[in-house]
Order: C-alpha cells, then structure tokens, then sequence
C-alpha cells in the first residue's frame, strides 16, 4: 500500500478514536478533584509547576544514586 494511502488510514483511525473520546471511568472522588482544580484554574489562573525542572532534578537523583551504588 503507497505512503499516502497507509497516511490517509491512520488519519481516518485516528479521526475514529477521537471521535469516541473513550477514557476510563472516573469514580465521584476523582470527578469531585477534577471539577475542583478546573474551578481552582479557572477562578486564579494558576497553571501549577512547571514540571520540566522536576523531571530534571529527579533524572540528576536517579544518575547520582546509580553512581554512588556501583
């Protein structure tokens, strides 16, 4: 099958799934702190931390405990 048509596929594919929007289910508690943070954005605008300084210093205390045990 020519790249263009196996594009054209996955497209429809994934056109399909999104149109289905399917996701697990959320049980009250969950729903409840979801509808709680949404309103919590949306009253002070607050977008949280950045998470990339995160995920740094997590990688520099995964590489620095690696070296230190071998």
């Amino acid at each position: 099958m020519p790249l263009v048509q196996r594009l054209e596929l996955v497209q429809t594919l994934w056109d399909s799934i999104a149109a289905e929007q399917i996701g697990p289910e959320l049980t009250d508690v969950d729903q409840q702190l979801i509808d709680q943070r949404l309103e919590s954005f949306l009253t002070d605008g607050d977008t949280g931390l950045d998470a990339e300084p995160r995920t740094h210093r997590s990688a520099a205390g995964l590489v620095c405990s690696t070296q230190e045990g071998g």
